[in-house]
């Protein structure tokens, strides 16, 4: 009994537990141009899910549906708002679901701080980082279209429609627990 008590102890302190990962994903960000000179993203989020017991196991899996994260740079500090009217989702089957929104969020003041050899340099923007409500129900490659308006600080209206394609991907992964902390 002390030889498996030990055993265990050291298969615990090696590996802080094994991991497996399930997953599901659609390739990571996109740049993506609402108006010209705007820095800007989206990825589809997938939700990532499961537990485990420390020193032992983990599983994690991600889970639909998954939302959209759309993320603005703004270093004019020219914009104020984005107002998303409708995204459509189109699968490679041809299936299109279309979601009217009234998705508004405002840009919020941000200072991007980055070293160089001569020492920090801060370039303060307006910024932008959130998701939609869930849109995406299944997993397949997918063309996403948004459509809607940007908002400047006096107030004009500038309007955006943009297409995005996502390439599904999925994979099986089975790591030890710091192996996976090493890699975050």
């Amino acid at each position: 009994m002390l030889i498996l008590i030990g055993g265990y102890v050291i298969y615990a302190l090696l590996t802080g537990g094994i991991v497996i990962y399930n997953w599901e994903d659609f390739g990571g960000q996109r740049d993506i141009i609402f108006v010209e000179g705007l820095q800007s993203d989206i990825w589809i989020c997938s939700n990532l899910t499961g537990g485990g017991i420390p020193f032992v196991g983990f599983y994690h899996y991600t889970k639909l549906p998954y939302s959209l994260r759309i993320q603005i740079w703004d270093k004019s500090q020219e914009y104020s708002k984005i107002i998303i009217s409708h995204i459509s989702v189109q699968y490679t089957d041809g299936e299109i679901q279309d979601f009217p929104m009234n998705w508004e969020r405002s840009l919020e003041a941000y200072t991007q701080v980055n070293s160089t050899s001569n020492g920090l340099i801060e370039t303060p923007m307006m910024m932008l980082s959130d998701f939609t409500p869930n849109i995406i129900d299944r997993c397949s490659d997918v063309s996403i279209t948004i459509e809607g308006n940007l908002i400047t600080k006096n107030k004009a209206v500038i309007h955006f429609k943009i297409t995005e394609q996502f390439e599904y991907q999925a994979g099986f992964e089975v790591s030890t627990y710091w192996e996976m902390i090493a890699d975050a």
